[in-house]
């Protein structure tokens, strides 16, 4: 399945959405996360290193993962939909 991921582009912070594709079994996964108004978001950063985040607009990063290759991003992704859990997100979510 195709996924989407904002991807914050220098400078000032301009976005696009870059697509990634990763497998379809994370497609609930994927939902959940959107449920809980989530967003995948990546940017390329000056170390040459990816920070990949789930976050949420009003509360920030809730999980984040650098990687040194661009090649990686997409089983990173997958490594971070495998462990969004709604329930956890909430108590995360109240404590901000």
């Amino acid at each position: 399945m195709e996924i989407k991921v904002i991807q914050f582009i220098p400078p000032r912070g301009r976005t696009r959405i870059a697509v990634f594709d990763i497998s379809d079994k994370l497609e609930f996964k994927y939902l959940m996360m959107q449920r809980c108004d989530c967003q995948i978001t990546a940017e390329h950063l000056a170390t040459g290193e990816f920070s990949v985040t789930i976050s949420h607009p009003c509360y920030g990063d809730y999980a984040i993962e650098i990687t040194e290759n661009l090649s990686k991003v997409p089983r990173l992704l997958e490594n971070m939909l495998e462990l969004f859990n709604e329930d956890e997100f909430d108590v995360w979510q109240k404590t901000q």
